[in-house]
């Protein structure tokens, strides 16, 4: 991220410790997740997308910043996308909850999805405690 040519600290960033050079750092794993997140926003109008947190009923993560659920939906409200850093349960707001959407789990880790079921009133859980996309059209 530094685009240093040798290891060294990154310019600007002091204290950030000392960096690799671009063209070994593009080959760590880092470089797939954002390959994996490119894919993922390029199947989606992404540029339609606001900062919505009325989505969720309420903030699961209360005060943890770490576990903070971000949400976004369409101009239009036909797309919706939330991040799960730490899996578990959201639910939706009433309103927001169609029980007719298309839903699916998207895993940033290998890129792979799944369909997402809504529990009672807009609930859905996670597969598991990793991170997790939750993609609603």
């Amino acid at each position: 991220w530094s685009w240093e040519y040798e290891p060294a600290e990154p310019r600007k960033h002091q204290g950030t410790g000392i960096a690799k050079p671009w063209h070994k750092a593009m080959r760590l794993p880092g470089s797939d997740d954002l390959k994996r997140l490119a894919t993922l926003f390029a199947s989606i109008d992404w540029w339609t997308l606001l900062p919505d947190q009325e989505l969720l009923a309420q903030q699961p993560a209360g005060k943890d910043s770490m576990k903070h659920v971000a949400a976004a939906r369409s101009e239009s409200g036909d797309l919706a996308v939330l991040y799960l850093p730490h899996g578990g349960r959201i639910r939706l707001q009433k309103e927001r909850d169609n029980t007719d959407a298309n839903a699916s789990w998207y895993n940033p880790r290998n890129g792979e999805s799944k369909a997402a079921e809504p529990g009672k009133k807009g609930v859905f859980s996670a597969p598991h405690s990793k991170d997790w996309v939750l993609l609603i059209n």
